[in-house]
């Protein structure tokens, strides 16, 4: 009885795949003659001519035009030494902080 459950789980999956591929196989159809869904085109990142693109810029400081107020971004750059500089800081207070833990710990537990 349990093998023919799982005989006809197994057959159920083996439909729900083969429905899978012939879906896949016409997809692939369509690709290779050219044809995408909007859906797609737009994930990709591509306009259809005619298409408009609109960029809205990011204005905190006021709802000026000027062009000089376009080119100010809000990054934050970290150059490579310093991120050496703080690894090796951060290492140093794990270390400090586990070689604390341990000899407390002894201390403790022998008197």
């Amino acid at each position: 009885m349990k093998l023919y459950g799982e005989f006809e789980s197994l057959k159920i999956r083996i439909a729900g795949l083969e429905e899978e591929n012939r879906s896949l196989a016409a997809s692939l159809e369509k690709y290779s003659a050219g044809e995408y869904s909007d859906r797609d085109i737009t994930g990709s990142g591509y306009v259809r001519s005619g298409g408009k693109i609109i960029h809205f810029h990011d204005n905190a400081a006021g709802d000026s035009d000027e062009p000089e107020d376009r080119g100010i971004t809000n990054t934050f750059e970290l150059e490579l030494g310093h991120l050496r500089i703080i690894w090796i800081l951060f290492s140093f207070v794990i270390t400090f902080y586990y070689f604390k833990k341990r000899s407390s710990g002894v201390d403790e537990y022998h008197g």
